[in-house]
C-alpha cells in the first residue's frame, strides 16, 4: 500500500473517529439523566477498554501491535502510541531539515495520525468519566 493510500484511510478513520464522538456527543446532551444511567450500566469499563482498543488497532495497527501488552490501560496504551508518532515527527522533520524528500510525507502522515490519537483518547478519557 503506498503512502498516498494510507494517509486517505488513516483520514477516513479520523473523519469516523470524528463523527462517533460528535453523535456521542450530542446524544449525552439531549439525554435525561435516567437515560444516562441505562448507558452507564449497559457499557462496562471492559467494554469500553475492548472498544478502545479495537479504534486503535483500526486507527493505527502496527501502533497497536508495538504496544499490545498495555491494552489492560488503553489511556495509557494511547499515550505511549502518542509519544512514539511524535518521535516519528521528530525524525520526519530531521529529514526535512536535511533535505530528504521523504520527511515531508511522512510528517504529514505523523500528525494525521496523532491527530487521530488525540481524538481516541479524549473519547476514551470521556467514556470512562461516564
Amino acid at each position: 500500500m503506498q503512502l498516498v493510500d494510507l494517509q486517505v484511510a488513516l483520514s477516513v478513520h479520523e473523519v469516523a473517529c470524528n463523527r462517533f464522538l460528535n453523535r456521542l456527543s450530542h446524544r449525552l446532551n439531549n439525554m435525561n439523566p435516567p437515560d444516562q444511567q441505562g448507558i452507564a450500566t449497559e457499557a462496562t469499563i471492559e467494554s469500553i477498554q475492548q472498544a478502545l482498543n479495537d479504534l486503535l488497532h483500526q486507527l493505527a495497527p502496527s501502533l497497536s501491535k508495538k504496544s499490545e501488552a498495555m491494552a489492560s490501560d488503553p489511556i495509557s496504551r494511547i499515550e505511549y502510541c502518542m509519544t512514539l508518532v511524535k518521535s516519528e515527527a521528530s525524525l520526519a522533520a530531521s529529514l526535512i531539515a536535511d533535505c530528504a524528500p521523504q520527511g515531508r510525507p511522512m510528517l504529514a502522515q505523523a500528525q494525521q495520525t496523532l491527530k487521530s490519537l488525540e481524538s481516541l483518547q479524549r473519547l476514551g478519557k470521556t467514556a470512562i468519566k461516564a
